[in-house]
């Protein structure tokens, strides 16, 4: 299996991708990449699941979602992004 994430940032810090395999072992990565070199990469490499992080919003209250927590407990490091809802909806 092979799986790629996707950190969506502000414009001029690009998006970040990694891909992993069923070993999680790194076999492709892009750091401040365009949209076209992120499309160009998962044409190529055909992952079975794509999985991009980009919170709606910031939170309204709290200080981190639901699933960061999970991660930070299972020891994979985190940043609080937004709500565990989608605001506005």
């Amino acid at each position: 299996m092979l799986s790629v994430g996707i950190d969506v940032a502000e414009a001029r810090k690009g998006l970040d991708l990694v891909a992993l395999d069923g070993r999680r072992q790194i076999v492709g990565s892009l750091s401040h990449a365009t949209v076209a070199q992120v499309a160009a990469l998962i044409a190529e490499l055909r992952p079975d699941v794509v999985c991009i992080d980009s919170p709606p919003a910031w939170a309204a209250e709290g200080r981190s979602r639901s699933g960061e927590r999970g991660l930070r407990g299972l020891g994979i490091a985190a940043f609080s992004g937004s709500c565990d809802r989608f605001v506005g909806a």
